[in-house]
């Protein structure tokens, strides 16, 4: 299996709130399997852009943007999905 994973902070800023973009995304393209499953990949891709906006100390939102795509070994052509999402999040 060949696998590839990059994250990338784009802005961290502390003024007047705290901003943190981030990138992440990965590839793995398999290249050897012990037995044949018809289900299992035999590649997957992966990009999620996100965005952490601290709105008070305690608490922050994360918009993001997720898309998916993968190919199984026994269909012909590939799947793909895209999410977007909001993240609340409670830190004390």
């Amino acid at each position: 299996m060949y696998f590839f994973h990059s994250s990338l902070v784009l802005i961290h800023s502390t003024i007047p709130f705290l901003l943190h973009i981030q990138l992440d995304t990965y590839f793995r393209d398999y290249v050897y399997f012990s037995r044949y499953e018809k289900t299992d990949f035999d590649y997957e891709f992966n990009v999620t852009g996100r965005m952490d906006v601290a709105l008070v100390d305690c608490i922050s939102l994360a918009p993001y943007l997720t898309y998916f795509e993968a190919k199984a070994r026994g269909a012909n052509s590939k799947g793909s999905n895209f999410l977007i999402g909001v993240s609340v999040a409670y830190a004390n």
